[in-house]
């Protein structure tokens, strides 16, 4: 199982948002966190998109949560900047639903898919800041 870079980086940059607890620019984001930052404003417009954070315009602007931190789960952030989790290739080539591969791990698959779903949807940002202190 593979996480993006996009996943990867977005994750760093909410969890940055939620430490500091305050506005934060991208630029200080991808300065701080060594994220490229035309990336970053890719990953952040996602984020809004999914009204996981907030802008705020002017000089002192930059990106908030746009809730509580323990109401914010690692799941929802991953889910907006990935989609839905597909875990299974099948054999044309294209990501599928695992019930449609027909093959004798589609349970094996289906367990893998919801307990990664579980766990990152078990995780708040508040949880993820606090057990990293």
């Amino acid at each position: 199982m593979k996480i993006s870079t996009k996943s990867r980086y977005g994750i760093r940059a909410i969890a940055f948002i939620t430490k500091q607890n305050r506005c934060c620019s991208v630029r200080e984001i991808s300065q701080k966190e060594h994220i490229p930052f035309e990336y970053l404003e890719k990953i952040f417009s996602k984020l809004k998109k999914a009204d996981l954070v907030s802008v705020k315009r002017g000089v002192s602007g930059g990106y908030t949560l746009s809730r509580n931190p323990k109401d914010i789960t690692v799941g929802q952030v991953y889910q907006a900047l990935e989609g839905k989790f597909t875990p299974v290739k099948c054999t044309d080539g294209k990501f599928t639903c695992p019930q449609s591969c027909g093959c004798l791990a589609t349970k094996m698959w289906l367990k893998i898919q919801k307990a990664f779903v579980s766990t990152l949807d078990s995780i708040s940002l508040s949880s993820l800041i606090n057990d990293n202190e």
